[in-house]
């Protein structure tokens, strides 16, 4: 049985299992109508509308319990997993990587970077504060070699090419601007691609992250002309309804450590962290 605490008014029942248990949309919607959720102990059939503080329960069959990644990596200060699309890292309400992780056998992990809820793959976790500290430096050195695929609209020309620009976040908006030049509270940006395979209208990119900034490859990449499939945010609305995708299609396909590593980290020594992108099947690249 899972358990949780409505953390906001106004949403509809369905809605919170959506989130909070990253259900289908009609696996919630059969639970509710199979009587298999219960809202303060008591058993409901009706997509209600939930008030802050409701306590939701609800018997998931084994088919539909929350199932912790694999690791790609498990290592005795270091792990790595293969995220899946749909999933927080950490820090919002409802199931998330890290709390899947605590409650199956890492109750100790911490993530030390970030994807998106809608981007999977390759994730770092440090399993003790060495491991953390040590992670962190290597981040902030630029030590650790991030590449990513993504599918994006036109055809980037040059076809190969690393690019440079500076980011400033608008909390207003939850969202970034690029910009071509430095301005107070901007940090730079770099962003390297390449194109593995093209048709008229869509590419499918390596992109190599040298700086791992807020939403830097959507936002680089929608600056540069060619935003990622799927992202409404800053992207291309009318090209995502046409080929009907509603999230970026961005994947974190290999993270690599250096041959030279803090003594905390020996056990990732040259480490190659690989996990092939996993697009929906009607990706067209």
């Amino acid at each position: 049985m899972e358990e949780f605490t409505q953390q906001t008014g106004g949403q509809s029942l369905k809605a919170a299992l959506l989130r909070q248990l990253n259900l289908k949309n009609q696996a919630a919607g059969n639970l509710i109508r199979q009587g298999q959720v219960k809202v303060n102990g008591r058993r409901t059939r009706e997509n209600i509308i939930l008030s802050l503080g409701d306590r939701v329960s609800v018997y998931l069959p084994a088919r539909l319990a929350p199932a912790l990644p694999a690791p790609i990596f498990a290592g005795r200060r270091v792990l790595a997993l293969e995220k899946p699309p749909g999933l927080a890292v950490c820090d919002a309400p409802g199931l998330t990587v890290t709390a899947l992780l605590r409650r199956g056998g890492y109750p100790q992990a911490r993530p030390v970077h970030r994807l998106d809820v809608h981007t999977g793959g390759v994730l770092l976790f440090a399993l003790d504060d060495e491991a953390e500290d040590a992670l962190g430096r290597l981040i902030r050195s630029r030590s650790l070699e991030k590449q990513y695929e993504c599918i994006v609209r036109g055809r980037p020309e040059p076809p190969n090419a690393r690019c440079t620009a500076y980011l400033k976040k608008d909390a207003e908006a939850a969202r970034v601007r690029v910009l071509p030049t430095s301005v107070p509270g901007a940090r730079e940006i770099i962003t390297g691609y390449q194109v593995m395979a093209s048709d008229q209208s869509l590419s499918r990119l390596k992109v190599n992250l040298f700086t791992g900034r807020t939403h830097q490859i959507r936002a680089h990449l929608a600056y540069l002309g060619h935003p990622l499939l799927g992202d409404d945010l800053y992207g291309d609305h009318a090209l995502n309804r046409r080929y009907g995708f509603s999230h970026p299609l961005l994947w974190a396909v290999s993270l690599v450590f250096p041959a030279d590593v803090p003594p905390e980290l020996a056990e990732a020594a040259g480490l190659r962290l690989i996990s092939p992108a996993r697009f929906p099947s009607k990706c067209p690249l």
